[in-house]
C-alpha cells in the first residue's frame, strides 16, 4: 500500500497524462493519414477522371450512335477496367438517361439538370456504411453541339472511403506525420513524468513539514512554527496552522499566568487568617471582638475572589446569566452610593427626573459598587470622587471619576485582563486582587452596554458605562 502522497500523486497522475498523450497521439495520426490518403486520392482522380473522360468520349463518338449495345458494352468494360470508376452514365436533356452502368442506382434515382449536369440522389450502402448520398457530375458532350439532341457522357468517381483505403496503398506523408506525432508523444510523456515529481515533490514536502510540526504540538512544543511560502491552499493552511499554534501558546501562558496570580491572591488572605487564629491560640492577641473583624473581613475578600472567579468562568463558557429589564438608573446609583456614603463623602450629580434604561439591576450596582471602590482606593480623599448620570442620544451614560494618579496611555488596554494592576507591586493598598475591572466589563457587555476609561497621569481617571435605552 502506498503511504507517500507524492508517490499516490505520481502514480495516478503520471499515466493519465501519458495515456491521455498516446490516445490523443495515435488518433491524431490515424487521421491524419486517412485525411492524407483521401486527399491524395481525390486529387489523383480528378487527373484520372480527366484522362479517362477524353478517352470514353472518343471510343463512344466512333460507335454509330443506335448501336446501344456496343455503347453499352464499351461503359461496362471501361467501367470493369478502372478502379476509380463506379460507373459511366450517358444522356441527354430531351431523352434523359440513356445508359447507366451503376448497378447500386436505378435510373429513377437520377436527375438530368439543364447544362448537362446529372444529379444522383440515391443512399448507396456497404454492409452499414453509406457510400453516396447526393452527387453532381457534370458530363461532357458525345456528338456535336450543332446536334438537336446531342448526347452527353458522364464519368461517375467512386467516393467511398473504404474502397480507397482498400484499393491504394498508404501516403508515405501519412506515416512520417504518425511517426513525428508518436516521437511527440514520447517526448511529452518524459516531461509529464519530470512536471509531476517537481509539482508533487513542492506539494508534499511542504505538508510534510507542516506534519512535523503538529507533530511537535502534539507533544507539548506550543512554539513550534511552520515557514509560510507562497500564496496557494497550502500557504493558507500553514498560516492557519501559525495563528493556532500561537493561539494555545498564549493560552497557555495566561492559564499558568492565571494559576499563579489565583494561588497568590488565594494565600494572603488565608496566612492573615491562619496568622490572626494563630496569635490568638498562643495567647498573642486576645479573641475579641477586633479579631472576629479582621477574620471577617478576610473572609469577604475570598468570598469576593470566588464570586469573581465565577462570574469570569460563566462568562468564558457563555452562561452568564444577565437578565435586563427597564431600570431606574438614579435609584440603582443610590443603592450602590448607600454602602459608601457611612464612611466617604462621595459627591453625586444625579438627575431630578426619571430616567431609565436596559440593564439589569443586580449586576449594575455590582459593576458601580467595583468602579466606586477603585475611585475611592486611589482617590486622594473620597470628596474628590464623582459619580454622576447624564442622558445621551443613544443611551444613558454613569461616570466614575477620580483625581488620582490616574493610568499611562500604555496601560489603558490592559486594564481590563486578568488580574492584572497597573502598579506591580501587587500590594492592596494601590488595587484589588486584579479581577473587578475584567469582570465589569463581561457584565456590561451581557446587558447590552459599552464601558471605556478615559485617564490623564497626575489628574484622575474617569469610567464610563453606556447603557441602551428601551
Amino acid at each position: 500500500m502506498i503511504r507517500s502522497i507524492r508517490l499516490k500523486f505520481f502514480v495516478i497522475v503520471w499515466p493519465m497524462v501519458v495515456a491521455s498523450l498516446v490516445i490523443f497521439g495515435s488518433l491524431l495520426g490515424t487521421w491524419s493519414q486517412v485525411e492524407l490518403t483521401r486527399m491524395s486520392m481525390q486529387v489523383e482522380s480528378i487527373r484520372h477522371l480527366g484522362t479517362a473522360t477524353r478517352l470514353v468520349v472518343d471510343s463512344l463518338a466512333a460507335i454509330p450512335r443506335g448501336d446501344t449495345a456496343g455503347i453499352r458494352a464499351l461503359a461496362v468494360r471501361f467501367t470493369v477496367s478502372d478502379s476509380l470508376l463506379g460507373g459511366v452514365i450517358v444522356a441527354s436533356e430531351q431523352r434523359g438517361v440513356l445508359l447507366n452502368t451503376l448497378s447500386e442506382v436505378p435510373d429513377r434515382d437520377i436527375t438530368v439538370g439543364a447544362g448537362r449536369v446529372i444529379i444522383i440522389e440515391s443512399v448507396l450502402r456497404e454492409g452499414e456504411a453509406e457510400a453516396i448520398t447526393r452527387a453532381k457530375v457534370e458530363g461532357t458532350l458525345i456528338d456535336p453541339p450543332t446536334d438537336p439532341d446531342p448526347r452527353f457522357v458522364a464519368l461517375v468517381p467512386d467516393y467511398r472511403p473504404q474502397r480507397l483505403l482498400d484499393q491504394r496503398p498508404q501516403s508515405d506523408a501519412g506515416r512520417v506525420l504518425q511517426r513525428r506525432i508518436l516521437q511527440a508523444v514520447l517526448v511529452g510523456s518524459v516531461i509529464a513524468a519530470l512536471l509531476t515529481l517537481v509539482l508533487s515533490g513542492r506539494l508534499t514536502g511542504r505538508v510534510t513539514t507542516l506534519a512535523g510540526a503538529a507533530g511537535e504540538l502534539g507533544r507539548g512544543n506550543l512554539a513550534a512554527r511552520v515557514p509560510v511560502e507562497g500564496a496557494d491552499e497550502v500557504a493558507g493552511l500553514a498560516v492557519a496552522f501559525n495563528e493556532m499554534a500561537g493561539s494555545l501558546e498564549a493560552s497557555e501562558g495566561q492559564r499558568r499566568r492565571m494559576v499563579s496570580d489565583v494561588a497568590h491572591e488565594l494565600r494572603t488572605p488565608l496566612t492573615n487568617m491562619v496568622g490572626l487564629v494563630r496569635m490568638a491560640l498562643d495567647g498573642l492577641r486576645p479573641a475579641d471582638r477586633a479579631l472576629l473583624e479582621a477574620l471577617e473581613e478576610e473572609s469577604l475578600l475570598l468570598q469576593q475572589l470566588v464570586d469573581d472567579l465565577r462570574d469570569l468562568a460563566l462568562a468564558d463558557a457563555g452562561e452568564l446569566r444577565v437578565t435586563t429589564e427597564e431600570v431606574e438608573v438614579a435609584e440603582v446609583v443610590r443603592r450602590a452610593l448607600g454602602g459608601f456614603h457611612a464612611r466617604f463623602a462621595i459627591q453625586a450629580d444625579l438627575p431630578e427626573g426619571p430616567l431609565s434604561a436596559v440593564a439589569d439591576p443586580r449586576r449594575l450596582g455590582q459593576v458601580l459598587r467595583n468602579l466606586i471602590q477603585n475611585a475611592v482606593t486611589h482617590s486622594p480623599g473620597p470628596e474628590s470622587v464623582l459619580v454622576a448620570v447624564a442622558r445621551q442620544e443613544d443611551g444613558v451614560t454613569i461616570s466614575v471619576s477620580d483625581a488620582g494618579p490616574g493610568i499611562a496611555p500604555e496601560y489603558l488596554e490592559q486594564i481590563w485582563e486578568r488580574f492584572y494592576r497597573v502598579d506591580p507591586s501587587r500590594s492592596r493598598d494601590t488595587g484589588g486582587m486584579g479581577l473587578g475591572l475584567a469582570v465589569a466589563r463581561r457584565l456590561v457587555e451581557g446587558m447590552g452596554g459599552v464601558i471605556t476609561v478615559e485617564s490623564v497621569v497626575g489628574q484622575g481617571t474617569t469610567f464610563r458605562v453606556r447603557l441602551p435605552v428601551a
